[in-house]
């Protein structure tokens, strides 16, 4: 994993140690990035480069209230299917372009990425901001250390 986890307790580096990521296939950045365009988003250096070193991963860690993991995925092609209307709004939130990017948990929030790293999710419930990076939200996410607030 690309995060130090050195000031987390062994027990929380025991739980992040059985977190999984499982890159399904590489992605074309280029067919990415045009995809995401065509569909009235914007190309940038931050898009590229998560989808160069995140695009179509499973992120599964144990949690949850109901079931014993959680899964996120960064499937980036089958993202563009959020109505462009509701990533619009979510930009307007938060002052900052935004790329949907996968899915979150049972739900199906909307993950998204702005331009500036940020990672937030997208649901009927509201916005959340979980932090900047995508590694370093996926660990926010399991050990719970993210403002939980909707906006």
């Amino acid at each position: 994993m690309l995060v130090d986890l050195s000031h987390h307790s062994a027990v929380m580096q025991e739980v992040i140690s059985r977190c999984l990521w499982v890159r399904q296939y590489e992605a074309d950045v280029e067919e990415v990035v045009t995809a995401h365009v065509e569909k009235g988003g914007t190309d940038g250096p931050v898009l590229r480069e998560f989808v160069f070193r995140y695009a179509n991963m499973r992120f599964i860690y144990p949690g949850g209230y109901v079931r014993m993991e959680v899964e996120v995925t960064t499937d980036v092609t089958a993202a563009l299917h959020f109505y462009r209307a509701w990533v619009v709004e979510a930009e307007r939130r938060v002052d900052v372009g935004l790329w949907p990017i996968g899915e979150a948990f049972d739900t199906a929030e909307a993950v998204l990425l702005g331009e500036d790293g940020v990672v937030y999710l997208f649901g009927d419930a509201g916005m959340q901001r979980v932090t900047r990076g995508f590694p370093e939200s996926m660990l926010a996410l399991v050990t719970g250390e993210w403002d939980k607030t909707f906006f």
